[in-house]
């Protein structure tokens, strides 16, 4: 994660930086120990900078049985989502309502299906 963007190539996003460092994770088993030993410490050293006292960083390492979310700091510039962006973050709810909807269906059918079943 050493520094090599040329002043034509556009800033890393987060998701960019993210990605690198999970595959850095998957790749060296050293790094990623290290990396939740200390995020901090890491990012100083790869980048070769010395990153604000103030800020605090954590990671976290996902398995089988756990899964974590980060809600992100709201902007300050925004008062409330639009439906329509809170469409796109949440991929739509016509999807979601149709998936419950199938879901409760078929268990409804398996509860239910001796009442349908025609004895002769």
């Amino acid at each position: 994660m050493t520094s090599d963007v040329t002043a034509a190539e556009a800033p890393m996003t987060r998701k960019d930086l993210e990605a690198k460092i999970v595959a850095l994770a998957w790749k060296d088993d050293e790094f990623r120990k290290k990396f939740l030993a200390d995020p901090k410490a890491q990012f100083e050293e790869k980048l070769g900078t010395k990153l604000p006292a103030s800020l605090k960083m954590t990671a976290h390492e996902e398995n089988e049985n756990s899964l974590h979310f980060v809600i992100p700091t709201k902007p300050k510039a925004v008062e409330e989502l639009s439906d329509e962006d809170l469409e796109k973050i949440a991929g739509g709810t016509a999807a979601v309502i149709a998936a419950f909807a199938i879901v409760v269906l078929s268990a409804l059918c398996v509860l239910n299906a001796d009442r349908w079943i025609v004895k002769g």
